[in-house]
């Protein structure tokens, strides 16, 4: 395994910068994925009778897009 290199930040200020940067990346990447969830469960209630192909490629999309936000 590759060791990672740790930086540390001594400034309070960039410590600061650092902590803000990170709250607003994890706000944004949760309100997307609301938003994700609320059009899959729009689909789920709308195109529930059409049990196809189209659906579960719909249903697989939405479930690798949710894993991509989760995993970033």
């Amino acid at each position: 395994m590759k060791k990672k290199r740790l930086i540390q930040v001594k400034d309070p200020k960039l410590r600061k910068i650092r902590l803000s940067l990170r709250q607003i990346l994890l706000k944004e990447s949760k309100k997307r994925l609301n938003d994700l969830l609320d059009k899959e469960r729009e689909f789920l209630l709308i195109d529930r009778i059409f049990y196809g192909k189209e659906y579960f490629d719909k249903l697989r999309s939405f479930n690798d897009q949710k894993n991509k936000l989760r995993n970033e």
